[in-house]
């Protein structure tokens, strides 16, 4: 079982991105959308948590950018009827706290406007998971990991000219767990902590 893959995002698609491990070896990971557009930067270094789909005619990697959203996903696909893209398709409609609450709060119009999620698909959804995602949504302290290229590189020239390695540099960044505020100041001492930690 492949559970994580750290690596560089070499290029992004629509669905997937690209990453390259320091070892060369280049794997596609499907993603939900969102994370594809707030999360994920090319030439930036990753920790993505993953999750292993096999069939007969297929193999395919599924990856998130917090283990939280691997446990929704999970979760997802444990529902009948709900196979991996249309956990993804949840998933990419807006942010891991947002599809949360929506089926906690038993949102069905906010389901089933997700493409491929019907009335009752959304229904089901919110009998099967609404008590088993409260505890969930009680014990993640989920921040939006957003920051902007402006902070993140002020961030990276910061470190570089302290005398840290490029790929350090990358390597701290994309390991904010505070990333919401964009305030450089704080960044840049829980970036310096990551580094003195590696």
């Amino acid at each position: 079982m492949i559970a994580q893959i750290f690596g560089k995002i070499i290029k992004k698609g629509e669905t997937s991105i690209f990453v390259e491990t320091d070892a060369g070896i280049v794997f596609e990971i499907i993603c939900p959308q969102y994370s594809i557009e707030k999360d994920f930067h090319e030439n930036s270094k990753v920790r993505i948590h993953t999750h292993l789909y096999i069939r007969e005619d297929q193999i395919t990697l599924f990856g998130f950018h917090e283990e939280s959203e691997l446990k929704l996903f999970k979760y997802l696909i444990s529902v009948s009827d709900i196979g991996p893209k249309k956990a993804i398709s949840i998933l990419s409609k807006e942010s891991f706290h947002t599809i949360i609450n929506a089926i906690v709060s038993s949102d069905i119009r906010f389901l089933s406007s997700i493409p491929g999620i019907g009335k009752k698909t959304a229904e089901k959804i919110i009998l099967e998971l609404k008590d088993k995602l409260r505890e969930l949504s009680s014990t993640t302290s989920y921040t939006q990991k957003i920051i902007d290229k402006s902070t993140y590189e002020e961030l990276f020239s910061a470190l570089v000219n302290l005398g840290y390695k490029p790929n350090q540099a990358e390597k701290a960044i994309a390991n904010l767990k505070n990333m919401g505020n964009n305030d450089f100041n704080s960044l840049f001492k829980e970036a310096l902590n990551i580094i003195k930690s590696m």
